[in-house]
């Protein structure tokens, strides 16, 4: 008892002192979450969580590659030194990296740069002669939109043509993302215009980042007429949610076809959303959280077109830890996702 009467006067003794460290400790956290909130605007994030890891990642290029079609000219990509799902969990260190980009043609089932086609074929062969033509008549581009450091370019993009002149390629050297922060940079690819009169590709580009730290990325872009398929969207959980299962997570897609606005109203008492998904850091176009016409509910608005964009992941955490999430209690019961289209 003594000892805390003892304690009890010291601290009376000291009081301005340990007001000031209190109050410098607030100020501080103060200082700290402002610096995140004022830079949600911008493509390099502060963060205030872990960021030990090996992080490298981009909206279209795999470390495997994946084929990607469009229905628009011009298609813009990224490569970011965060998970594409939390840009919290970004690299501590530096990433480095060169981006380049092909025009690639499949032939006989397989995938060759032009002059892998002529290595294999032969350059006076009338089928690499013809193929060479139709792309000759063609013309494809790439440029660097922005970058994670000075942000989008005050100038004109400067684009560099995919054409023979250059051997259908073009690389970016000595490319590189700051580390301990969430950053991206973001290049946009422009296809010919005679690639979205054609229901199939005639040609691909090959985008690569490949970076001596974190390995490769890459995707190989193709252009297409748009198709007239019946526009909807719809959202669904990745996981199981009919089942006996309970998760501390779960990933919810929302994907489908057209132009239009999605409604995501969920209640608030039961789910939290991520809130990477809402920032701008995210790129999508999402309303303000506000309340729906369900007590305890809220809801935001997302804007769709599926020529730029036909899927989205979305991650999703039960609000109360101690909840079983199944049966009545499933989390498909707490969430809605309606499309509205405005074509």
């Amino acid at each position: 008892m003594r000892r805390v009467e003892t304690l009890i006067k010291k601290m009376k003794k000291h009081w301005i002192l340990i007001w000031l460290v209190a109050v410098l400790l607030i100020a501080a956290t103060l200082v700290t979450y402002g610096a995140y909130t004022g830079l949600r605007s911008v493509k390099r994030v502060v963060t205030t969580k872990r960021t030990e890891g090996k992080f490298f990642s981009s909206n279209c290029m795999r470390s495997s590659v994946v084929d990607k079609k469009i229905n628009v000219q011009e298609f813009e990509f990224t490569v970011c030194n965060y998970e594409q799902n939390d840009s919290m969990a970004c690299n501590s260190a530096d990433v480095t990296y060169t981006l380049t980009a092909d025009v690639m043609v499949l032939y006989d089932g397989e995938y060759y740069t032009m002059s892998e086609l002529e290595t294999k074929l032969g350059a006076s062969n009338s089928t690499y002669v013809a193929i060479k033509a139709s792309l000759d008549a063609r013309t494809y581009s790439i440029a660097k939109s922005e970058d994670d450091v000075s942000g989008p370019s005050a100038e004109p993009l400067v684009w560099k043509l995919l054409t023979q002149a250059y051997g259908y390629h073009q690389e970016f050297t000595g490319q590189s993302l700051a580390g301990a922060v969430s950053s991206t940079d973001m290049f946009k690819v422009q296809f010919d215009a005679q690639d979205l009169e054609l229901p199939t590709p005639s040609f691909f580009i090959r985008v690569k980042a490949e970076s001596s730290e974190m390995g490769t990325l890459e995707c190989r872009l193709y252009a297409v007429k748009p198709t007239s398929e019946a526009s909807g969207w719809q959202g669904a959980f990745v996981e199981n949610v009919t089942g006996s299962d309970s998760y501390d997570f779960y990933n919810y897609v929302i994907s489908g076809n057209g132009v239009g606005t999605v409604l995501i109203a969920w209640d608030a008492t039961k789910l939290e959303l991520s809130p990477f998904f809402f920032s701008a850091v995210s790129g999508n176009a999402v309303s303000s959280v506000s309340d729906y016409n369900i007590t305890g509910w809220k809801q935001v608005t997302l804007t769709v077109n599926s020529e730029t964009k036909n899927r989205y992941e979305l991650q999703i955490y039960k609000a109360q830890a101690g909840l079983t999430y199944v049966g009545g209690n499933s989390p498909a019961n707490f969430i809605i996702c309606t499309f509205t289209s405005t074509q």
